[in-house]
């Protein structure tokens, strides 16, 4: 037989398998009595060129559809099939013909049902597997028959779904992943053979998930990463992630104590951020990370310094560094001359040393330094604040004695250190910790001595009306606590910090 006559014997058979089916655009089954309708019409319809509907999509409808046995002659859906709001359907058994979805495959809000393992046959979904609102589903498919699934997954609000099962063989996403609320989900095991995600990534709110293995083969996401879980404490899972094409978000993690599980992350292409980890102690395992495409947000965790970014290029964004009570240094980091947006490094009230900032002159969109409150070296602005360049706001308040405001700074730090380093004035005061009086040397006059408390809260004022090289300061009438000294010498200055006991 010639290979036209193949071709023309294969389109009159898809002809007549068509002309079996109802001429339109959409079945739309909302009723027990229309699928029994649907059944008596159309007995022989395997492949459909149009979407079937079972139940109401669209509105929170309930339907009356328990039995759908009698639609077995399906083998090929060239639209969607949704299957919504059959809050009697138990099973989807009449559906195990069905082999290929040329979309969407949707199963959302039906009461019953408890998995899809009548859809024995299904291998391939062209676009979207959607899963959502079952309120009983514990499982999915009863084995790895699903080969292709074209763009993207959802799961969410499955209060019931254990196990992501029966997705095996799928290997790459052209788009996203979505997984959120899934209550007692255990894991992501059942996507171990993913090596690619052509979208975003969200991972949100699942209850019982401790960490991200069944990502392990996972090397790129086009997307965005988004992190957010309750119980999750750390992100092994990722250990094979190389590339995050837009933003990673860490955020709302009051469990998660370190990022092992990122070893191999060598470049995001858009933001870090990591908000609302407050037990987060180390991100040493991005100590790979070579390059974050835009801003660098770090917020409300608990981390004391930002070991792990040390060889990540110098950014050039915005940077937010806030509400980080146990934060000493961010000295890891490293800043380009230019930052094309805003500075922001606020209610971080251990932090001493922003000392990355000596290597930036122009600052795009504002600086906000506030309430750090154990911070009195500044002179890493002095670029910035004297030849450079801040467009827009300038907020400095409320940090320690010597960066309590621009003028300080400038008057402190970028003027006074640099004839203080030339004077030579070799301050020295002890003992520290101290109990009754504290004594301040110099090689140079001492004119003045004022004592802070760390709101910046000016304690103790005494001027000498005779200069001294060697004063002492009784403290008998201070409380215990750490406080701040600024030592004034022929209208220079010098900022320390000591303990009273």
């Amino acid at each position: 037989m010639s290979k036209f006559y193949i071709i023309l014997l294969a389109l009159s058979i898809s002809t007549i398998l068509s002309s079996q089916c109802p001429n339109s655009s959409e079945i739309l089954l909302r009723s027990q009595s229309a699928v029994e309708q649907y059944i008596y019409d159309y007995p022989n319809c395997e492949e459909f060129d149009g979407t079937l509907t079972i139940g109401h999509f669209g509105q929170p409808i309930s339907t009356d559809i328990k039995d759908i046995s009698g639609l077995s002659s399906f083998k090929r859906v060239l639209g969607t099939v949704r299957i919504r709001n059959c809050d009697s359907l138990v099973s989807l058994e009449g559906l195990h013909n069905l082999e290929y979805i040329g979309r969407d495959l949707v199963i959302g809000a039906n009461d019953l049902l408890r998995n899809l393992d009548q859809l024995e046959k299904l291998d391939t979904i062209n676009e979207i597997l959607e899963v959502y609102d079952n309120p009983v589903l514990d499982t999915l498919f009863s084995s790895d028959q699903i080969k292709h699934i074209g763009e993207s997954i959802e799961f969410f609000r499955n209060p019931s779904l254990r196990q992501i099962n029966g997705l095996g063989n799928i290997t790459s996403l052209t788009d996203f992943v979505y997984i959120a609320d899934n209550d007692v989900l255990e894991s992501f095991s059942g996507l171990s053979n993913l090596t690619s995600i052509g979208g975003d990534v969200d991972i949100l709110s699942n209850m019982n998930i401790p960490d991200l293995t069944g990502f392990d083969n996972v090397t790129q996401i086009g997307g965005a990463l988004s992190i957010f879980g309750m119980t999750i404490i750390d992100l092994n899972g990722l250990n094979n992630l190389k590339t995050v094409g837009e933003n990673l978000r860490i955020t709302g993690n009051p469990n998660l104590e370190s990022l092992e599980g990122l070893p191999s992350l060598d470049s995001i292409y858009g933001s870090l951020e990591i908000i609302e980890c407050p037990n987060l102690r180390s991100i040493v395992s991005l100590d790979n990370l070579k390059f974050i495409g835009s801003r660098l947000n770090i917020s409300e965790t608990g981390l004391s310094d930002l070991s792990g970014l040390g060889n990540t290029a110098p950014l050039n964004n915005r940077l937010t560094i806030e509400d980080n009570p146990e934060l000493i240094s961010i000295a890891q980091i490293r800043l380009d001359s230019v930052m094309s947006s805003s500075v922001n490094i606020n209610d971080n009230v251990k932090l001493t040393d922003i000392s990355p900032l000596m290597d930036v002159d122009t600052i795009g969109n504002g600086l906000r330094l506030t309430d750090n409150l154990f911070l009195t070296d500044c002179s890493s602005l002095c670029p910035s604040l004297t030849d450079g360049e801040i467009s827009s706001i300038i907020s400095i308040r409320g940090n320690g004695p010597g960066c309590t405001s621009q003028d300080e700074i400038l008057t402190v730090s970028c003027i006074s250190n640099t004839f203080e380093e030339y004077l030579n004035l070799n301050i020295q005061y002890f003992p520290n910790p101290a109990i009754d009086k504290i004594q301040i040397t110099a090689d140079y006059p001492i004119d003045g001595v004022t004592l802070f408390t760390i709101e910046g809260k000016a304690v103790k004022i005494e001027k000498f009306k005779t200069s001294s090289n060697d004063v002492v300061l009784p403290l008998r009438d201070l409380k215990q606590g750490f406080y701040f000294l600024q030592i004034k010498s022929k209208n220079l200055s010098h900022i320390g910090r000591f303990m009273k006991l």
